[in-house]
């Protein structure tokens, strides 16, 4: 009986080092996914700040159409009154020549 009050003994030493070894490798795993845990928490908020860039290079850019547009269209409104100003001068020449040649 005392062989076999041994043999627990040992087998209870083996299991507390097992226990101790289980626990070891946890800690080492609970550490390792931690660490990936951050790295990815960093690289996703890396992502985000570079997300959130483009938006407001976008956003930076559809105003600046906005503003290339709307200088477009006053453009375009000032041609057409240069436009009418040079034929209401052209018609007022006529009508001068008109008048010289009736005199």
């Amino acid at each position: 009986s005392q062989g076999g009050g041994a043999g627990l003994a040992w087998d209870s030493e083996a299991m507390a080092r097992r226990g101790r070894v289980l626990r070891k490798a946890i800690s080492g795993l609970k550490a390792h996914l931690e660490a990936t845990v951050a790295t990815v928490a960093q690289r996703t908020a890396s992502s985000e700040g570079k997300v959130e860039a483009k938006r407001a290079e976008v956003s930076k850019l559809q105003s600046n159409r906005s503003v290339v547009a709307a200088e477009f269209r006053k453009s375009e409104a000032q041609a057409a009154e240069l436009e009418r100003e040079v034929a209401e001068i052209n018609r007022a020449i006529r009508g001068l020549h008109g008048v010289s040649d009736m005199e």
